[in-house]
């Protein structure tokens, strides 16, 4: 156990851990978990402790990232109350009894009565790691035995499920990371400014009569025009480098990475949008547009305020814009994949079948599609149908997910190959 903390948390101190373990509480949950009746899970956390557990207070409050507060190893048992109110804020290490209700003799190692492992604060990206390094190899590896009665299709449907699933997990944690972060006003400044007695703590609400006083201070007027030049820079940035598509894809790409793109652009985009939403963010654009309206001579050049004001107004139309066009692409690419999977599953023959389908499809997005109907996409869209059609032509052909298996060739049934080489020509 001591082994496997210290390599889970990458301590490299061992006597630290056996130290943290020989604690009062903790002994006492290791020795309740290594009983017969006692729980079937113990889970670690090292992280900052306050107030007995980790770096949040009753309140809610974050510790804030006080140097004075030290990580600690300590241990939780689920299912019988103790830690529920914890939060996980990196990784854990848990063990497992294999069979509920069996006693764990310490001095005995590797008799499998437990299992052990770790999980980042993220479930999505531990099960995202799992199923690429673990499951999907194993699975891959027996591809052709021990399926029991199952045909091969059905085999590669499930294969391709897996990945279409590993795909999808992979696409929801780039999705969670976000576009940009906008950094956010200081509060503190903006509560001297304005005075505790109209807004307590932190300020919440913002008005006229707020904006107008932080409007005649110069340093807060610095602060906003320093934060709004940011954003103008950030977000500027943000939209030409994600609206070269090229970058994010290869020239053999098939048409998955179409939606792929915009979906992952709206959503990034979709983030900036709730920030530029958020009270905090709008009082920027408040103060300045009231600086602008001041009639009183300030120290500072209120045309500059007023250019950068004018900028972001372009910024922010080009950012809705920008969205409207992901999220219009999106729905309608979407209708889309149901019959692009096929090019993904299917062999050759089972592919034409499918095309007329696909083609009226596209012809719908090209009538109706407000964003999407241009020349360049819909030439784009065919040319990664047609990489796709080639990709199984080639694993067809080759049987085998890997084109440099060409020794196939010379030793596959002669017959066979022939009616192979026919289905692709048919395609084609």
């Amino acid at each position: 156990m001591i082994q496997k903390l210290n390599e889970g948390f990458c301590i490299r101190d061992e006597s630290y851990v056996e130290e943290a373990l020989l604690k009062g509480e903790e002994l006492d949950r290791i020795n309740a978990f290594f009983k017969k009746d006692g729980p079937g899970k113990l889970i670690f956390l090292h992280q900052t402790t306050l107030n007995g557990y980790e770096g949040e207070d009753k309140g809610g409050n974050a510790n804030n990232g006080n140097a004075n507060m030290s990580k600690e190893l300590f241990s939780i048992h689920t299912g019988d109350g103790s830690g529920d109110d914890v939060a996980m804020r990196g990784k854990a290490v848990w063990f497992l009894k294999n069979h509920p209700g069996t006693h764990v003799d310490p001095h005995k190692g590797n008799d499998g009565v437990l299992s052990f492992g770790t999980v980042d604060r993220s479930i999505v990206h531990s099960l995202e790691t799992s199923m690429t390094h673990l499951y999907k190899p194993i699975i891959a590896a027996h591809k052709s035995q021990e399926w029991g009665s199952a045909e091969p299709q059905q085999v590669n449907e499930f294969l391709s499920g897996l990945g279409v699933f590993i795909e999808h997990l992979q696409e929801g944690l780039k999705s969670l990371q976000g576009g940009i972060e906008l950094r956010k006003p200081n509060l503190d400044l903006l509560s001297d400014v304005v005075g505790d007695d109209l807004y307590p703590g932190a300020l919440q609400v913002f008005d006229a009569k707020s904006f107008v006083k932080m409007s005649t201070n110069e340093t807060c007027v610095l602060h906003f025009v320093e934060l709004l030049e940011e954003w103008c820079h950030e977000t500027e940035t943000y939209l030409e480098d994600a609206g070269d598509q090229s970058r994010w894809e290869s020239q053999d790409s098939g048409p998955d990475t179409e939606l792929d793109y915009w979906k992952r652009r709206s959503q990034k985009l979709s983030s900036i949008t709730e920030q530029l939403k958020t009270k905090e963010c709008k009082s920027v654009v408040g103060v300045l547009t009231a600086v602008t309206k001041q009639q009183s001579e300030l120290g500072f050049d209120r045309q500059q305020v007023f250019a950068l004001l004018r900028r972001w107004k372009q910024i922010d139309i080009a950012i809705t814009e920008a969205s409207n066009e992901a999220k219009d692409n999106v729905k309608y690419l979407v209708t889309l994949e149901r019959f692009i999977q096929p090019l993904f599953e299917d062999e050759p023959l089972q592919i034409v079948e499918t095309l007329p389908a696909l083609v009226n499809s596209i012809k719908m997005i090209h009538t109706i599609a407000r964003y999407y109907n241009t020349t360049e996409r819909m030439t784009k869209l065919f040319m990664k149908i047609t990489n796709q059609m080639i990709n199984a032509c080639k694993k067809t052909i080759l049987d085998d997910d890997s084109p440099t298996r060409m020794d196939v060739l010379w030793t596959s049934n002669t017959s066979e190959l022939l009616l192979k080489f026919e289905s692709c020509l048919k395609l084609n």
